[in-house]
């Protein structure tokens, strides 16, 4: 058992349990996946400016990547359909505890001013997209310095399996204490 896994099950179920009027462990919120999304800018002239790219998220999810490609034509960008423009991964069960992990407790303290997330950050589902604006951040990517260009971010979607008995109004609540459970900061509001 992980760092990650003993946390869970002996804090967060417990600590979701008596903040909330929660009675069964199992209506407790669960993360389906989390989806990294890098846009790359230079990728419309040169393609072969997507394969760094790539290689950093593979080293961050331990998993390779796919091209998202344009779905149309825009003239002012000189952009065509079918043009790569950037790379995502998916990372669903057990790895994407281990990214949640890593973001929680090294990315976000590497932050310059940041004091937490506001509530306001959840869309209607308690789903929760946390810009990162450079890839540096991660641990995994910070040794290959001279590969990656110098500002490349990301944006990483936490996406979350709630049950479906439970009120979708109060689905974005449930999911932040879950976050806060797991020691996210979040602002006072």
């Amino acid at each position: 058992m992980n760092r990650f896994e003993w946390w869970y099950k002996r804090v967060v179920i417990f600590d979701f349990l008596y903040k909330t009027n929660v009675t069964n462990s199992y209506h407790i919120p669960k993360i389906k996946n989390i989806v990294i999304n890098c846009g790359v800018k230079s990728g419309v002239q040169d393609p072969k400016a997507i394969i760094p790219v790539m290689y950093a998220l593979k080293c961050i999810s331990g998993q390779k990547p796919i091209y998202t490609f344009a779905k149309k034509s825009i003239a002012n960008f000189k952009l065509r359909k079918g043009f790569p423009i950037g790379v995502k991964v998916t990372i669903r069960d057990i790895p994407s505890l281990f990214l949640l992990d890593n973001i929680i407790h090294i990315v976000l303290p590497r932050f310059r001013d940041f004091k937490g997330f506001s509530s306001h950050t959840f869309d209607q589902f308690g789903n929760i997209s946390i810009g990162i604006h450079d890839l540096y951040l991660f641990p995994q990517v910070e040794y290959h310095y001279d590969l990656l260009p110098k500002d490349l971010g990301c944006t990483c979607t936490i996406l979350f399996h709630s049950s479906k008995k439970t009120n979708i109004s109060i689905i974005p609540k449930m999911n932040q204490l879950y976050l806060m459970a797991h020691q996210m900061p979040f602002l006072n509001t």
